[in-house]
Parts: C-alpha cells; sequence; structure tokens
C-alpha cells in the first residue's frame, strides 16, 4: 500500500466553511469599472461616484466588479460625465493556509494566476481580506 494511502487528513478546516488547509480556490473573470484620474485608472467604488450609497451601508466604499463584460460595461454607461473603462482583473487565487501561529489574520493568502517569485502576495484573516490586500498591492505597482 502506498504511503499517500495509508495517511490519514488532519488538517483543519476554518470555522464556517469545509475548505481544508492548502487548497487552492480559482476564481471566475471579473471585471472592475475605472474611472481616469490624474493619477492614472483608479477603480470605481460604491458611494464615491456619485451615486446614492448611505456612508453607513455595508457596500459604501466598495469596488464595482461585477463577474461579466456585459454587466461592467452596462454599468460603466450610468457614468456619463466620467472618462471610465471596463478593465478584467487578474485571476485570483486564493488559498486556505491555516499557519500554525496563533494569529488568525495569515489564515488566507492570495495570488494572481501568473504568479512569479517577487509577486505579490496578499494576507487576510478571511479570504475577501486576502484578495483586497492583493489588490491593494496590485494598483499600488501600477
Amino acid at each position: 500500500m502506498s504511503q499517500a494511502a495509508e495517511s490519514t487528513i488532519t488538517n483543519p478546516v476554518h470555522a464556517g466553511t469545509s475548505i481544508a488547509a492548502g487548497v487552492e480556490i480559482p476564481q471566475s473573470p471579473r471585471f472592475a469599472i475605472q474611472r481616469l484620474t490624474e493619477d492614472g485608472w483608479e477603480t470605481l467604488t460604491y458611494g464615491t461616484c456619485g451615486d446614492e450609497e448611505p456612508e453607513h451601508s455595508p457596500y459604501y466604499g466598495e469596488p464595482l466588479i461585477y463577474h461579466t463584460r456585459y454587466v461592467a460595461e452596462h454599468i460603466a454607461k450610468a457614468y456619463p460625465g466620467m472618462t471610465v473603462r471596463v478593465h478584467e482583473l487578474p485571476k485570483i487565487i486564493t488559498k486556505f493556509e491555516y499557519p500554525p501561529i496563533p494569529d488568525r489574520r495569515f489564515d488566507w493568502s492570495a495570488v494572481t494566476e501568473d504568479y512569479d517569485l517577487g509577486s505579490p502576495i496578499g494576507h487576510g484573516a478571511t479570504e475577501a481580506e486576502a484578495e483586497a490586500d492583493l489588490l491593494e498591492q496590485l494598483e499600488e505597482r501600477a
């Protein structure tokens, strides 16, 4: 019998999910609506681009990101006074790490599909935090 068949899997599971540590989770394509500013292209967010999203809303400040180009292009038409574009975001792969430390801020990691040594890595206590950290690093590099 092979070594792999004999061993038992004892990877911990993140509370509230059934994702085992070390499992990579690929995402579908995502499209952001961006506007041209003096500093370059900036992803639009809810409540900061002339819409009526109240500040106490959980969506306030969240980026306008959609899963299909068609929907993103349709939404982009709602901003006729701005120079906007639909930008395909890099495919992100997230991974539930569960490192053997008491600090849970590094449970999740996120990298782009074309990750190479020296590329940014996002970290967070949740999958969403790791993605946001990675996207922030990518914007800083652009």
